[in-house]
């Protein structure tokens, strides 16, 4: 099992950008695809965004599915309810589409 730092992976210690959730989607999907189980560590994070959560790990359930993403990928050092929040409302995004359709809605009406 292979343990990556988030704030390694982006060269930062905050994770708040789409492009940085992608930059790590990428590292972590080589691993998925070559079925390699990756601990994932948030440890030396000062800030998490949602839209980080959603570029990577939404994506990650969207592309690969539930059960695969959950065999192969464990998520360290979340200590933070709201952080914990943040990855599981990703997970729900990327494995329930009518979830993901509903906040996509609700988003468009903000700007409306």
């Amino acid at each position: 099992m292979v343990q990556l730092l988030v704030k390694d992976i982006i060269s930062s210690t905050v994770a708040i950008s789409n492009t940085a959730g992608l930059k790590a989607f990428d590292t972590v999907r080589k691993y998925v695809l070559s079925e390699q189980q990756v601990i994932l560590s948030f440890a030396g994070i000062e800030n998490l965004t949602s839209a980080f959560c959603n570029a990577m790990i939404g994506k990650l359930y969207m592309q690969f599915g539930e059960k695969h993403i959950d065999s192969l990928v464990k998520f360290a050092n979340v200590d933070n309810e709201v952080w914990q929040e943040k990855i599981r409302t990703a997970k729900i995004l990327g494995v329930d589409e009518k979830f993901r359709n509903a906040d996509q809605e609700n988003i468009s009406q903000l700007f409306a």
